[in-house]
This record gives structure tokens, C-alpha cells and sequence, in this order.
């Protein structure tokens, strides 16, 4: 049998629309910068670590980029060789 005496969640799902409108459209701010939008313009009050909860549970990943390694002379070389 499963257990249904959970703790109902304070986001409904107009404010989870509302967040994800905003972590799309400002996908290169920092988390702090995210709470202060939600709580200016759209009157959301919501902490740092629930923020990063629903995102992930919305399928939002942070990743970092991979670097790509600079083309000296000697492996430019090297990839024109291999393309022909």
C-alpha cells in the first residue's frame, strides 16, 4: 500500500510554467539571479534549493563545456592530410 501522507507542494503549476519561462529565457544567470527575477516580477517567493529541484525535475541539466584544444600549424597539417 502506498503511503499518501506527503507534504503537499507550494508550487502549483501556473508558478512552475513561470519558472521555467524564466530559466529559459535567462539561462546564463546564476541561481541567486533566477530567485530575484522570480521575486520581483512575478511575485514568486521560492528558496535556492527548491529552485534547483524543480528545474531538475523538469529535466533543466547544467553542464559544463568541453574544451576544444587549439590547431597549431603541425596538426593543421596533420588534419588536411587525413581529409584528402
Amino acid at each position: 500500500k502506498r503511503n499518501t501522507n506527503y507534504r503537499k507542494k507550494l508550487n502549483d503549476s501556473r508558478s512552475l510554467r513561470i519558472i521555467a519561462k524564466v530559466v529559459r529565457e535567462n539561462r546564463w544567470e546564476s541561481w541567486e539571479g533566477i530567485i530575484d527575477i522570480l521575486k520581483v516580477d512575478y511575485n514568486i517567493e521560492i528558496s535556492k534549493r527548491t529552485l534547483r529541484r524543480r528545474c531538475k525535475d523538469m529535466g533543466f541539466l547544467g553542464r559544463v563545456a568541453k574544451t576544444k584544444p587549439k590547431i597549431d600549424a603541425r596538426i593543421a597539417k596533420l588534419r588536411l592530410k587525413f581529409a584528402k
